[in-house]
């Protein structure tokens, strides 16, 4: 079977995909990386508060709102 397929493979212009997805996803990972690396961390602090927040514009997570009632979940 190896003597099929290596000769196969050698000559095959579809190898390049592969290699170039591969290379594409690498610059891509780095680049998230560097961003991430490179941001503000208070950024991200205000955007990981998002799933606990209820809408308002104010940070406070505090269970009572403004009238004094407690929030139903």
């Amino acid at each position: 079977m190896r003597a099929i397929a290596e000769p196969f493979f050698e000559r095959s212009p579809l190898l390049l995909g592969p290699v170039f997805t591969l290379l594409l996803f690498f610059v891509v990972f780095l680049g998230v990386v560097l961003y991430v690396l490179r941001s503000k961390s208070l950024r991200f602090e205000a955007l990981s508060n998002l799933p606990l927040s209820d809408g308002r514009s104010d940070s406070t997570n505090d269970p009572n709102d403004a009238s004094g009632r407690t929030q139903e979940c």
